[in-house]
């Protein structure tokens, strides 16, 4: 299976799990807990992305960079949403939300509907460290309060966890991409790489929110 193919079973694939966990959230409702509740934002984006992504590429037509810088900000708010319930500072959060608005105002003043390449590089950056500095907060506060409930049975370890692996992981794809270039792997490796954490990062936040409960989250292994 060459990496052509390969990319479009993983996107398939990954459009079709990108849809499940909403149902899930509406199935398990009244019974997901507060960090799922917060998620919720979330998983609605990546509903409308599931759903409109492939309809885009086959009917509507829109420019993939136009329609990813729009992507972009709409995810970083919901995800600095889900940090700010989490932790309640309100600083880092205005912080990372200026900056990011900032930046993304600032690279808007060349935008045009003919070009075909934006420098997203800054937005993405600003996107990573923002996933890492409150990450780590959040496991300074999990450690100071020292409570009882382990780790794994934390949803919110979960989904941070996802987020920093994604995140991480996709940046430094990026950096990547010209090594990539260089070794004839072709963009299409790069694109592999990007849909295959898209895949897992989903399949965990399927299984995370179905074993949600308000109490705590029970992972038997």
């Amino acid at each position: 299976m060459n990496f052509v193919v390969l990319l479009d079973v993983l996107a398939d694939i990954s459009y079709l799990l990108g849809i499940i966990p909403l149902f899930i959230y509406i199935y398990n409702r009244k019974k997901v807990n507060q960090e799922t509740v917060y998620l919720l934002s979330f998983l609605v984006l990546m509903f409308v992305v599931s759903i409109f992504d492939p309809l885009n590429q086959k009917y509507f037509r829109i420019s993939t960079t136009i329609w990813y810088r729009f992507y972009c900000i709409i995810e970083f708010y919901t995800v600095l949403y889900f940090y700010y319930k989490v932790l309640k500072n309100k600083k880092i959060m205005f912080f990372f939300g200026i900056l990011y608005f900032l930046v993304y105002t600032y690279l808007l003043k060349d935008f045009s509907f003919d070009q075909k390449v934006y420098n997203d590089m800054p937005i993405n950056l600003i996107m990573v460290l923002m996933v890492i500095v409150l990450s780590v907060q959040w496991f300074i506060e999990v450690f100071k309060t020292m409570e009882d409930i382990p780790l794994y049975n934390r949803s919110a370890f979960y989904y941070i966890s996802n987020f920093l692996i994604f995140y991480c992981g996709t940046f430094l794809v990026l950096l990547m991409a010209d090594y990539l270039r260089q070794e004839k792997l072709g963009i299409t490796s790069f694109w592999v790489i990007i849909a295959l954490l898209n895949v897992i990062t989903k399949i965990v936040l399927i299984v995370v929110i179905w074993k949600s409960s308000p109490k705590k989250l029970i992972m038997k292994i």
